[in-house]
């Protein structure tokens, strides 16, 4: 059995700053776009250079858990939704972050993520191994939050 040897596919890298344009005119047409998220914010369940999230219009309000693209100043963040705030904005945190990005009206979503693809792979977003591990996130970012009080630091 001969097995040819895959094509490498060449990947094009181009800061978000010049895509983002090109995304919000996807989004507002109503299609989804799919990006590689650089950074580490969203470990271990997005990991920089191997996973990729596609984006979808957002809906009219989010909920707890949602994961958004949003904007603040002139920084693009992909953060999970912690808290929806009564005046109708949000609170974010990455997965493996500590720092809260507070009150994010809604007209600053860009976008929220509809799938995810773990080296090409999708990952399901409702399955029991999800919520699982929704649950632990939550877990550690109260222990973090806990823990940080207790060394007199604010969380």
């Amino acid at each position: 059995m001969n097995k040819k040897p895959l094509a490498k596919r060449s990947v094009l890298i181009v800061p978000f700053e010049e895509l983002a344009p090109l995304i919000k005119e996807c989004i507002g047409a109503g299609k989804s776009a799919q990006i590689y998220p650089r950074g580490v914010s969203m470990r271990p369940l997005i990991r920089e250079g191997k996973d990729s999230v596609t984006l979808s219009p957002a809906p009219a309000r989010l909920q707890v858990n949602d994961m958004a693209l949003f904007s603040v100043g002139d920084r693009y963040l992909l953060h999970r939704v912690v808290a929806v705030l009564p005046n109708g904005g949000y609170v974010f945190c990455g997965d493996n972050g500590r720092l809260y990005e507070r009150g994010v009206p809604h007209a600053a979503v860009l976008a929220v993520v509809s799938e995810i693809k773990r080296a090409g792979k999708p990952v399901r977003l409702a399955g029991w191994r999800y919520r699982a591990y929704l649950r632990l996130v939550t877990l550690r970012r109260r222990a973090r939050r806990f823990c940080m009080r207790l060394l007199g630091k604010k969380p």
